[in-house]
């Protein structure tokens, strides 16, 4: 009895260390702002860390990745699929799409789902790294898709919603709306929402397609709805955040931006709090249920991205070549990377993501930065060096002019 006793204490304490040494992962941001509904939120957290990294995956990067069974999935601008190791950033394997991408990935299962500028969208396996299916389009496919159970939707420029099936890429049904569809789609409750370049909202259901509701705004609608609590926020190109109500479309509350509203606002239902950039370069914090303004912080260039919400920080990407990231209550700055080390800033229009302690972050110049949240501790730029040789330079330079009068005015 003694023995047993004294085996079970070892087996308990080489299995809590096993747990302890051993990674955990939480459930991975496997879409667009991390979920159906699009809120940009996470709480279920992990013990996973990243090494601090970047690398040159392309030339440039126009979508946001997706995590997949701790692997970063990220299609290049000229449509190269990149299988990317989370820890050091190395290139697992690649596969060439062969067309032009700027919708952003999603995956269920080992199925990664997106469209292109030529009208393909695909169903591409990740283990076996080849296409599965592709169903064809009249027009490019810019919007970014959203998945349930075994179907997929997503907008087209011919004005079209699209219903697919995801096992072989067969057509369920599709909507015409008009205008084109660049919004990536929201899904809650069976309804799809999601917004037109003709100015309008939207909601139709997912099993048809048929219409719920409509609401025009007064210009262009680019930015894709956020859901919550039976509220719809999204923003529009006339200046303007909406929120109405998810079941009738009713206006509920809208506040006035300084500038477009390209990014997609994200949602903290917790504490009521809607979180949206603009052209301006505000991100700003507003009440999800009467529009109150609770504060705003302004960065170097235009928000089109979409906020990520960690614990009490919000993370924001700007056209400045910035990442930012803000106490979520307060809008005070936590911490701040300039990966372009100022001299080689390229703007980032994509949208951040988040596994555990670790934020990755696609820059449009074809970087990609892995970023110690919990610590707050970032790669080292990898233009730091190109910027102390200009330096170095424009100092001899300097030096050399300042020699060159002196002798003239000795002569």
């Amino acid at each position: 009895m003694f023995k047993q006793k004294n085996l079970l204490i070892i087996l308990t304490v080489i299995l809590s260390f096993a747990l302890i040494i051993s990674p955990i992962y939480s459930a991975d941001w496997t879409m667009f702002q991390n979920s159906p509904n699009h809120t940009g939120f996470t709480e279920e957290n992990s013990n996973f860390v990243s090494n601090l990294w970047s690398n040159k995956i392309c030339s440039s990067i126009n979508s946001t990745p997706a995590i997949h069974n701790n692997t970063l999935f990220l299609i290049s601008s000229d449509g190269v699929l990149n299988s990317i190791n989370m820890i050091n950033g190395t290139i697992n394997w690649h596969n060439d799409l062969s067309n032009n991408v700027s919708a952003s990935p999603i995956i269920k299962d080992d199925l990664l789902l997106v469209g292109d500028l030529n009208g393909h969208f695909y169903g591409f396996n990740v283990s076996s790294h080849n296409i599965k299916w592709t169903f064809k389009a009249p027009k490019a496919i810019e919007s970014t898709a959203v998945v349930s159970g075994d179907n997929v939707y997503f907008g087209c420029n011919d004005g079209k919603v699209y219903s697919l099936s995801i096992k072989d890429g067969k057509k369920n049904w599709n909507k015409q709306i008009g205008g084109k569809i660049k919004t990536p789609l929201t899904l809650s409750n069976n309804t799809l929402y999601f917004g037109s370049t003709n100015g309008g909202i939207y909601a139709i259901k997912s099993n048809d397609g048929s219409s719920i509701w409509n609401y025009t705004t007064g210009d262009e609608v680019l930015s894709a709805p956020a859901y919550s609590d039976g509220r719809v926020a999204i923003g529009s190109v006339d200046n303007t955040l909406y929120v109405l109500n998810s079941s009738n479309g009713n206006l509920l509350w809208k506040q006035e931006m300084d500038n477009k509203v390209i990014s997609s606002p994200s949602i903290d239902g917790y504490n009521n709090n809607v979180y949206v950039g603009d052209d301006s370069g505000n991100i700003s914090c507003l009440d999800l249920r009467d529009g109150t303004l609770k504060w705003s912080y302004l960065t170097g260039g235009a928000i089109k991205s979409s906020p990520a919400i960690l614990n009490s920080s919000i993370v924001v990407t700007s056209s400045d070549d910035t990442i930012y990231v803000l106490n979520k209550y307060s809008g005070n700055i936590n911490m701040t990377y300039n990966p372009g080390a100022y001299l080689f800033n390229s703007p980032i229009t994509t949208s951040p993501v988040v596994n555990g302690n670790t934020l990755f972050v696609a820059a449009n110049d074809g970087y990609l930065y892995s970023i110690d949240l919990n610590k707050q501790d970032t790669p080292l730029s990898p233009y730091i060096y190109y910027d102390i040789t200009i330096i170095i330079l424009a100092i001899i330079l300097i030096i050399a002019l300042f020699k060159f009068n002196n002798k003239r005015k000795n002569k």
